[in-house]
């Protein structure tokens, strides 16, 4: 049986890629406002960054490209890497000594990325183990349609006052983010 392990933490080290991935104007549209009324801007602004915060921790992925770095204690036979999508293992290091991409091996699978470093064993230690990756789409124009709808469906949401569930993610956005969300269970088993 294979343990996969997360990482202890993770710490965003660079948003490489960064804005509002829908705009005022979007929102105004779908909430019916007037466009050329100003006074809600700055409001909606903050309101989209809400939303896809929210949307970016019920989908477990990172919309706009961003580094990360994720630590791990010991040397798991399996690290498990929960970011998404485009993920790229930037560098894989042992009490901060670069480890040869030879001695491990990536597994991409469609919600998680896993790291096998079946070729190395070293003591436990509290984050001896460290893991660059970069993920998230490039710009905003390359995030699909399907998440944009679903931030603008919160915004709105939001705009009307309809929080008091305390949970900013409609149905309709729920439903449409359903291809991205990751429901893989920490325990799977291939």
């Amino acid at each position: 049986m294979l343990v996969y392990v997360a990482p202890n933490r993770w710490e965003k080290v660079l948003q490489i890629a960064t804005g509002n991935i829908v705009t005022v104007n979007q929102v105004k549209i779908a909430a019916r406002m007037d466009l050329l009324d100003t006074a809600m801007d700055s409001l909606i602004e903050s309101y989209i960054l809400s939303a896809q915060a929210a949307i970016e921790a019920y989908i477990g992925g990172t919309l706009l490209k961003t580094r990360f770095r994720g630590f791990y204690d010991g040397i798991p036979y399996v690290m498990r890497i929960n970011k998404k999508p485009n993920l790229m293992v930037e560098q894989v290091k042992i009490f901060d000594v670069p480890v040869d991409s030879t001695l491990y091996e990536i597994q991409k699978r469609k919600n998680l990325t896993n790291i096998f470093l079946s070729k190395i064993s070293f003591p436990d230690e509290v984050d001896s183990v460290v893991v660059d990756i970069t993920c998230g789409y490039e710009s905003a124009a390359l995030v699909p349609e399907q998440i944009k709808a679903a931030i603008i469906m919160c915004v709105v949401k939001m705009l009307t006052g309809d929080c008091g569930d305390n949970n900013i993610i409609t149905k309709g956005a729920k439903d449409l983010l359903k291809l991205y969300r990751d429901e893989t269970e920490w325990s799977e088993i291939t």
